[in-house]
């Protein structure tokens, strides 16, 4: 229709692509759904208006019909193409030659950063594009750091084997470059001893 810049050929042909071609998506317009969704917008409000002069005529059912096709077609079209989008985001390969659109090609990245963030998660390593916060000189270990109100407790690094002793919590078996937390007590004779080094932990 010329008032919305779509014909029922165009959207009809794209139906078509789509369906034959199973690995590649179809090329299209990048403001196509747009114009699809007013064009049916449009063509709903010609049946009603058809429709209120006329209840039941042939010219209102005939554009009720037609919003029917276009809406089975425009649902095909975006379930083959989401498929393919799915498919490409999980490839990780160059999207540059893709038929995408604007919006499918942010679509591919938003789901390849969602599919990296979930694996790194089950792997257990770190959300990708975030870096791992530098602890004085310690090689990356994780630390748990005891709250900031709990001065009693101080966070080292060990700096030569320690071996195995107990306090009134837990019993520690303590390696050089291992990061722990120990009440300030124990700690302060490890310092003293040079066997380990107090790390400052931002509150």
């Amino acid at each position: 229709m010329a008032e919305t810049g779509i014909e029922f050929g165009e959207v009809s042909n794209i139906y078509r692509l789509e369906r034959e071609k199973r690995g590649e998506l179809a090329k299209i317009p990048d403001d196509f759904f747009e114009r699809l969704r007013a064009h049916t917008t449009e063509l709903r409000r010609q049946a009603g208006v058809e429709e209120s002069r006329s209840p039941g005529s042939k010219k209102a059912m005939m554009l009720i019909e037609d919003v029917k096709k276009l809406g089975s077609m425009s649902d095909h079209i975006l379930d083959c193409r989401e498929r393919k989008i799915v498919i490409l985001a999980q490839q990780r390969g160059d999207i540059s030659k893709a038929n995408l659109t604007s919006s499918e090609r942010n679509l591919v990245e938003r789901l390849r950063h969602t599919l990296e963030t979930h694996r790194a998660s089950t792997e257990g390593k770190r959300e990708p594009g975030k870096a791992c916060p530098p602890i004085a000189d310690a090689p990356a270990p994780m630390v748990k750091a005891e709250p900031a109100t709990k001065p009693e407790i101080a966070v080292l690094q060990v700096l030569e084997d320690v071996g195995d002793f107990a306090t009134a919590e837990r019993d520690y078996s303590l390696h050089k470059s291992d990061v722990v937390s120990l009440p300030r007590e124990f700690a302060k004779v490890l310092i003293d001893q040079g066997k380990a080094k107090e790390i400052q932990v931002a509150p």
